[in-house]
């Protein structure tokens, strides 16, 4: 190891075992809080006129979620529906396209979380940031 280096730690849960550095996780936590901030800045420069045309949707915090299943089964509610990405040309084009209600037919493919433990979520968040020293 040079000098300077954090040691690996090793994240072990039921379903995955993988070794990453510190410096690794917090730099993809840093990466996920300038993404989320540009797109704020952007909807807000759609917004308030100064841009004329923008897609700024969530979705930045799904690693985050599918971490958190990763680590404590239970924690995100999910559901098994049918998935589809819009490849045809168009605004939709790279949409992901969910059929909650059963009302396209489509064949369940994918399981979706549509709920979650929030105060849990928010615990598991905090531990495993304060953990990292």
């Amino acid at each position: 190891m040079k000098t300077g280096e954090r040691p690996a730690a090793t994240i072990t849960t039921p379903r995955a075992k993988v070794a990453l550095t510190k410096d690794q996780v917090i730099a993809d936590y840093r990466l996920a809080v300038r993404s989320r901030a540009a797109s704020e800045i952007g909807r807000r420069e759609v917004l308030g006129g100064r841009a004329p045309f923008g897609i700024f949707g969530d979705g930045k915090e799904i690693a985050n979620l599918g971490m958190a299943h990763a680590f404590r089964p239970g924690l995100v509610e999910t559901v098994r529906v049918g998935v589809k990405v819009d490849c045809d040309d168009g605004l939709g084009r790279g949409r992901t396209n969910c059929d909650l209600r059963g009302r396209v037919g489509w064949e369940p493919n994918a399981h979706v979380g549509v709920g979650i433990d929030a105060d849990a979520f928010i615990e598991l968040l905090v531990e495993r940031i304060s953990s990292l020293g």
